[in-house]
């Protein structure tokens, strides 16, 4: 994963290469490192809505916590998501 990361480094690809590494998190279940990867992604990014959408997914089946599932939905659809 390391070699990708670096290889794919300040390319539009760096998001999915970050979105891959935070599914391998999950899978490790280390989910705060996976949500730290995701949070880290910039709103300009390509590929930016879906990582919202895999906050949203990890916040729903793994944290449980329905509020933060919408609000990152809501965020990734462009509106003004309150989180709390």
């Amino acid at each position: 994963m390391q070699h990708a990361m670096n290889e794919f480094d300040n390319t539009p690809e760096e998001v999915r290469v970050a979105i891959a590494n935070a599914d391998l998190a999950v899978q490790r279940k280390d989910i705060e490192t996976a949500l730290g990867i995701l949070r880290a992604v910039n709103p300009e990014a390509a590929y930016f809505v879906q990582a919202k959408q895999r906050m949203a997914d990890i916040y729903l089946h793994h944290n449980k916590d329905k509020q933060l599932c919408v609000y990152h939905w809501e965020e990734r659809e462009g509106g003004e998501g309150k989180e709390g």
